[in-house]
């Protein structure tokens, strides 16, 4: 909103033709072909067409002014209704809803699976870290229910599955399922450091090839002299598609490989090091929790909830 309203202050003309393609890719992402299947579509989570258009243009301005923008802090306890209107519309344009929906299923199985309630200090400990969370404090928590349209019932029963879903979590998160998720995941989590450089056509990777292997050039001097993009990366095997993931796993360390992560894009990369993953990674850590988590509430779900998919 804060680099909508910079544009009209600096009175900016978006491009229309851009913001058209990315409507554009959003119903060809979404199978949504027809102006009659969009329309459904959009019907049904109770959007308007000037509200898509409106929140592709927001996007747009996001996109080239973020860096230069620096948006006011909101008073959490005066969201107006044109705020509120943007964020029920923005979670399903964003693809941000779906998440937001497993999690709250997630909270709501914990809930009504917990044999006992929540006692008062978990509660009120978890009522703490939410004050603190959101800057809220206790002269202003009223105001903030009534500009969402929530009381303090709702809050209440809200901080209290908070609560049991981060109990039942607990409880799966044993060190038994750890070790068994650390074994099962070990490849998909092996860190890879690599350098890469991106070039435009076969025979300028195949070139390079010739001058790594032949003239003993490094992959970052090849670059510099003919002017390709030169990148080091540091990540795990699990962030890479299948094809990439594959090759450079198999790989050994100093060995060259040829990637093509899109068309016309042609990447050379030389493996510097693999690392096996350790639970003490907090990164890894996370993942294999995840994991455990989400194979632990896909079951629970499937016997608790049902979900209408429109």
């Amino acid at each position: 909103m804060a680099c909508e309203s910079e544009a009209d202050n600096l009175e900016l003309e978006a491009d229309d033709g851009e913001i058209e393609s990315r409507m554009e890719r959003f119903r060809y992402d979404n199978d949504l072909i027809s102006a009659e299947e969009m329309e459904a579509w959009l019907e049904a989570r109770g959007l308007t067409t000037g509200e898509f258009q409106g929140y592709f243009t927001r996007d747009y301005w996001l996109h080239f002014l973020k860096e230069k923008v620096a948006p006011e802090e909101v008073d959490l306890s005066r969201i107006d209704d044109d705020m509120l209107g943007m964020l029920e519309c923005d979670p399903f344009l964003s693809r941000a809803f779906g998440p937001l929906a497993v999690a709250l299923s997630r909270r709501l199985v914990a809930h009504a699976a917990a044999e006992t309630p929540p006692n008062e200090g978990q509660v009120e400990e978890e009522r703490r870290q939410f004050m603190q969370r959101t800057g809220l404090d206790p002269d202003r928590l009223q105001g903030w229910l009534e500009s969402i349209g929530r009381d303090q019932g709702w809050l209440d029963g809200m901080i209290e599955k908070e609560v049991s879903y981060r109990l039942r979590c607990e409880s799966v998160l044993t060190n038994e399922r750890l070790s068994r998720g650390m074994a099962s995941l070990r490849l998909t989590l092996t860190r890879v450091k690599l350098e890469t450089v991106e070039f435009d056509s076969t025979d300028a990777m195949h070139e390079a090839v010739l001058c790594v292997r032949e003239d003993g050039l490094s992959l970052e001097e090849v670059a510099r002299e003919a002017r390709y993009p030169f990148t080091m990366l540091d990540l795990l095997a699990d962030d890479l598609d299948e094809d990439a993931r594959q090759k450079l796993l198999c790989a050994s360390v100093g060995e060259l490989q040829e990637l093509s992560p899109a068309p016309g894009i042609f990447r050379l990369c030389r493996v510097l090091s693999k690392t096996e993953p350790d639970i003490a990674d907090a990164s890894i850590r996370s993942r294999i929790e995840q994991r455990i988590l989400d194979t632990h509430f896909s079951d629970a779900s499937s016997k608790d909830l049902r979900w209408f998919i429109q």
